[in-house]
């Protein structure tokens, strides 16, 4: 029972019991029939409440800070008018850009009404069950709340950065059909050479004019043939690497990266596996196209860092997610004690790109206001440059940026994308 609701029955019960003991007989009868209708109204209101509610959204699957609508359909199937208020409640990774999450109305019989709102949302999965309402008379004497099945979901994928203007193949390490040639002969669009026609060979590769100047023999065109590349992303989801810096959340960043790189080869045909270390090993398989890009988006839309997986507990990489010369694409803020394991997966054959982002900058220097912290931040950043210059000297590029400036990111790949990684 509202506060209005029991300050009225209480002003009728002390007007009732003022008249008994007055014994003034024409005001008790009088608040006997309000007494009535209150405590009628209050025990069959609520049962003639019948309010159905179902819920919309704009898109089920979108990027970060990409509008979203949610639309709320609120229908009347009873007799009653009642008022309503929608409560709803906003996760704390979503930010309201217009509308009300808790908008307040009228609504007739048989009447359905639709509200919404919309929000931005950071990377991850939301989802909702149910929609609350607050309803109530049109007085506002007589409330319930009311919990109604509403669901809905929608997935929201990490930041990407186009890089597919930038000219990269890897190496190639399947001999099947793809973009990447493979310096030998075989099927492609690439003149290879030529040589002495054999039994089977198609006539449309005979070399017509080397006919005409040796008509004793036929020649045949060579081609070079085209491969494909396994690229293996290696993603640091360590909290011991990770940690903030200089109010940079240094992960976004890397979750960023990797999601650029997953599109970018993919669009190029290759094949494409993730391997996550946080608390434990997540794993996605290789895997091309679209369908492949889809189930590592959602992987880094819902990863998290974690503390028990690191790359010294990494004893060996599963062949099945990084065949042999494979690329693997590192993501990591890197610490000192990882060099030995860039250096062994160098040894074992791999080629590497190490993408790594970078909150220790000179400006983080300048602004911070304590002296000792200057200083600190200012050694971490020297022992970052010296163990990036020995990751450097074993011919593993480096793609390194000052995540206070992002939009520098896609340059930084441009250098070491147009390089062919040995």
């Amino acid at each position: 029972m509202n506060k209005k609701l029991f300050a009225i029955l209480l002003l009728i019960e002390l007007i009732f019991l003022t008249a008994l003991i007055s014994r003034n007989g024409p005001v008790a009868l009088m608040s006997i029939p309000f007494l009535v209708f209150v405590g009628t109204a209050l025990l069959t209101v609520p049962r003639s409440i019948q309010i159905k509610a179902g819920r919309e959204l704009s898109t089920l699957r979108t990027g970060e800070n990409t509008p979203i609508t949610m639309t709320l359909s609120i229908e009347n199937a009873g007799k009653m008018i009642p008022r309503i208020q929608v409560i709803e409640e906003l996760n704390p990774k979503m930010h309201l850009i217009e509308g009300s999450i808790n908008p307040q109305f009228l609504i007739q019989a048989k009447e359905r009404i639709r509200v919404g709102y919309t929000v931005t949302a950071s990377r991850g999965s939301y989802e909702w069950q149910t929609v609350r309402l607050a309803v109530s008379d049109p007085f506002g004497l007589f409330e319930k709340l009311i919990e109604i099945n509403a669901p809905g979901q929608v997935h929201v994928l990490p930041q990407q950065v186009e890089l597919r203007q930038y000219s990269y193949h890897p190496l190639p390490n399947i001999r099947a059909a793809g973009p990447n040639l493979s310096r030998l002969p075989g099927s492609g669009i690439d003149f290879w050479g030529v040589r002495e026609y054999h039994p089977g060979d198609s006539l449309r590769s005979i070399h017509w004019r080397m006919a005409a100047r040796h008509p004793q023999k036929f020649y045949t065109k060579e081609y070079e043939r085209e491969e494909i590349s396994d690229i293996g992303l290696l993603l640091d989801a360590r909290v011991l690497s990770n940690q903030t810096t200089a109010g940079l959340d240094l992960f976004e960043h890397s979750i960023q990266a990797a999601a650029s790189l997953a599109r970018y080869f993919l669009s190029l045909g290759n094949r494409v596996s993730m391997l996550i270390l946080n608390d434990h090993l997540v794993r996605v398989f290789p895997g091309y196209g679209k369908h492949q890009l889809v189930r590592i988006l959602d992987e880094l839309s819902n990863c998290d860092l974690g503390e028990r997986v690191g790359f010294d507990t990494l004893k060996y990489l599963p062949v099945k997610l990084f065949p042999n010369r494979a690329l693997i694409s590192v993501i990591s803020p890197v610490l000192p004690n990882d060099y030995s394991f860039i250096a062994r997966l160098k040894a074992e054959g791999y080629q590497l790109l190490l993408v790594t982002p970078d909150g220790q900058t000179e400006n983080s220097e300048k602004n911070s206001k304590d002296p000792y912290e200057a200083y600190a931040r200012r050694m971490k950043r020297l022992e970052r440059a010296v163990l990036l210059r020995q990751i450097q000297r074993i011919h593993v590029p480096i793609v390194a940026w000052d995540v206070s400036k992002p939009q520098d990111m896609a340059k930084q790949f441009a250098g070491i994308l147009k390089m062919r990684i040995p």
